[in-house]
């Protein structure tokens, strides 16, 4: 009987040693657990080129970074609506972006420094533009296994505008391994964000609000499709353009002139004395265009006088600042070669017009 019960003080002892044992073992690594900070993405502000180096390191051993590497060098307007696109995407995968700028232009006469972007444009923190020299030095620094936003081989080709319509861009790029994206999602995400961005350029613009934007985009895009020239003051069979000025002149606010046609500007503005102003131009293009973005995102809506409906510049503002895109463009067709093709009704057919642009046929709602 001794030895019976010695057995089972035996057992019973062994069997605390081991519950005791578990429980350490149990709070040991919870409370390890405690001290592992969580793999959060780090959003990364706009850099110089000595910070290029320690930007993998900063980034938390490059988890939450998605890569943009493509080598845009058309307009303004063009590269923005990309970058807005990439981002958006970055977002939904709770990433930040690091994207590749060119600072040059594909015309001779035309830069875009990325100094004078940071200097007139506040993008959010989650986006980092490096100058070709810098990304190709941040890549090879944090090596090629990090996720890229892919823009070849996808649903839609990343050209013709479609990379930067909130309504079609993500069938145009998708992040490597990302989550599904759907237009709602796309839409809601990138108007969410797009709130962020802020300009920081005066340029004599107006102090509040309380005016309308007329751009005209003809430069070198003048005749293509059958366009003809703008003639201020009387009616275009080509475009609603005077029609639209009358039509926003009725609410009493100034409208503001932006275009690239120097020689057109004071035409207009004579046109149509006490309703079309030019705002103060600040000297160069490479200052000018950023003061013209800003001019226009600031405003309460845009009139966009460019042949086949689209001009990515005055698009890029409209989508920023979220307000209404009037293109004066008469075409109606979603048919390249067709004299009478309208960006805005190819983007349709594609299967989405982007919801805060206008036509001709919408100045009657106006």
């Amino acid at each position: 009987m001794g030895k019976y019960l010695s057995f089972k003080r035996f057992v019973f002892g062994v069997l605390v040693i081991c519950i005791k044992l578990m429980l350490f073992v149990m709070f040991f690594f919870k409370d390890i657990r405690r001290q592992v900070p969580s793999r959060s993405p780090v959003y990364i502000h706009n850099i110089s080129s000595e910070d290029v180096r320690s930007l993998h390191v900063e980034s938390g051993a490059n988890y939450g970074v998605a890569l943009f590497d493509r080598h845009i060098c058309s307009g303004l307007g063009d590269r923005l609506l990309a970058i807005f696109s990439a981002y958006t995407i970055a977002v939904i995968n709770n990433k930040s972006l690091v994207a590749r700028w060119c600072e040059r232009s594909d015309r001779d006469d035309r830069s875009y420094p990325l100094a004078a972007l940071q200097m007139h444009v506040r993008l959010p923190d989650g986006i980092t533009l490096l100058a070709d020299d810098q990304y190709d030095s941040f890549q090879v620094s944090v090596g090629t296994d990090n996720a890229k936003i892919e823009y070849e081989g996808q649903e839609l080709k990343a050209f013709y505008g479609y990379d930067g319509v909130p309504s079609l861009a993500f069938r145009t790029m998708a992040l490597k391994c990302g989550v599904p994206i759907s237009r709602q999602l796309f839409e809601n995400t990138y108007y969410g964000w797009t709130k962020k961005i802020r300009c920081n350029a005066t340029c004599g613009m107006p102090a509040n609000h309380s005016y309308y934007v007329l751009h005209i985009r003809q430069g070198d895009k003048t005749y293509e499709h059958g366009s003809q020239p703008f003639v201020p003051g009387v009616s275009n069979q080509k475009y609603c353009t005077h029609e639209a000025i009358t039509k926003f002149a009725e609410r009493g606010m100034p409208i503001y002139l932006v275009s690239d046609e120097d020689g057109l500007k004071q035409k207009v503005a004579l046109s149509y004395p006490r309703v079309v102003k030019t705002a103060s131009a600040s000297s160069g293009h490479s200052t000018q265009v950023f003061c013209d973005l800003c001019l226009m995102m600031n405003s309460r809506g845009i009139i966009q006088h460019s042949p086949m409906g689209w001009s990515a510049l005055s698009a890029a503002a409209a989508f920023a600042a979220e307000i209404p895109l009037l293109s004066t463009w008469y075409g109606t067709s979603p048919d390249e070669n067709d004299p009478q093709f309208n960006r805005l009704y190819d983007f349709e057919s594609k299967g989405g017009r982007p919801s805060l642009t206008m036509d001709c046929a919408d100045l009657n709602k106006i």
